[in-house]
């Protein structure tokens, strides 16, 4: 059943839905990119870094090079809070690696993200130098500059796709005016 409120917004062609910001709709299609940009290993498991597509065992975080990349630690954190078996059963995981394996990411990512960045393809009209990229996401950004449209990108793939903003949904439209009332 609909409230009063709800058939007055329908009769007046208003919308009761929050207006997404510029920013909401970024990282809405951030998610999108970055679940597309996951790796989609079903057989082999690969490194965790964003972009690293090298092969490790299920038992592993990330590749040699970016596993030692890490400060101690790090590393010991990851590996304290780490359950043999936990591979195979996802119910052993621990909050505690979660959380160790996310800094460890995290740490990657901050080291490597003016190089993933240079990776972005961008559009003719947009420049590199010129740019402000903001993270919304594991491994999505936005990128904005002056004057054309927002993007957001994917630094595991490099991919960049223009955000589709969402249509203003307007106070009235001409086709249903409604008759003005009659004095009494």
């Amino acid at each position: 059943m609909s409230s009063v409120i709800e058939i007055a917004a329908h009769v007046a062609g208003v919308s009761l839905q929050p207006q997404q910001t510029e920013l909401e709709a970024a990282a809405a299609e951030a998610a999108k990119a970055e679940a597309a940009a996951r790796p989609r290993v079903i057989g082999p498991h690969a490194c965790h870094a964003v972009g690293c597509r090298t092969v490790v065992p299920p038992e592993q975080l990330m590749c040699r090079p970016h596993w030692t990349s890490l400060p101690q630690g790090i590393r010991k954190r990851v590996l304290m809070s780490y359950t043999p078996g936990q591979c195979k059963d996802s119910h052993r995981i621990k909050p505690t690696w979660i959380a160790a394996a996310r800094q460890a990411i995290e740490f990657v990512l901050q080291a490597e993200l003016p190089k993933l960045a240079t990776r972005l393809k961008l559009p003719a009209g947009y420049d590199g130098s010129q740019v402000q990229i903001e993270r919304v996401g594991a491994s999505t950004v936005a990128i904005k500059q002056e004057g054309l449209p927002l993007l957001v990108g994917s630094l595991a793939t490099g991919e960049v796709r223009e955000v589709k903003r969402p249509e203003p949904v307007s106070e009235s439209d001409p086709g249903d005016a409604q008759p003005e009332p009659v004095p009494a």
